[in-house]
């Protein structure tokens, strides 16, 4: 198992991964058939992140890109401590440490970065990765009621952080 930064070489094994996600689970924000399989704009996407002073990591398993985790920097001076986080690693290696291991890589990046805030939200039912955040130290901050539609329902988000 490999933890790193990804590249711009990298935008293809992050489509296929997104895509893959997108079909296997209904928390991650695209549905199955609605992300764009832009090479480009994936490209753009990894180094713009990478160029802002935020990042992207993947985890690569046999040269298989099999999760990831990219954390966006709050852009003006009140809010450039704050890193808002987005993960997801396909099902079949769920349980294998790797999200741990992500967020173990990207606390070391963000002290390096002057980063003092992790936030995320999370669907309030999708308990297995609220259990993933609380282990790494996150903790729920507050509610976002009816935050997102899935088949015709609202449902709910929890609003968690954790301070560096």
């Amino acid at each position: 198992m490999i933890i790193r930064i990804l590249r711009r070489n990298d935008a293809r094994k992050l489509i296929t991964l997104k895509k893959t996600l997108d079909s296997e689970t209904i928390f991650m924000m695209y549905e199955a058939g609605e992300r764009k399989d832009c090479i480009i704009e994936t490209e753009n996407e990894i180094v713009t992140l990478n160029r802002n002073n935020s990042i992207i990591l993947g985890c690569e398993i046999d040269t298989k890109l099999v999760g990831y985790l990219s954390g966006e920097k709050g852009e003006f001076n009140r809010n450039k401590h704050v890193l808002y986080i987005t993960i997801g690693i396909l099902k079949e290696y769920h349980g294998k440490n790797i999200g741990k291991k992500l967020f173990s890589e990207l606390e070391k990046w963000a002290k390096n970065n002057s980063i003092k805030r992790l936030e995320l939200s999370v669907i309030i039912y999708n308990e297995r990765t609220i259990q993933l955040y609380k282990s790494v130290g996150f903790e729920i901050e507050g509610i976002r009621k009816e935050s997102i539609c899935y088949k015709k329902r609202f449902v709910s988000e929890y609003y968690m952080a954790k301070i560096l």
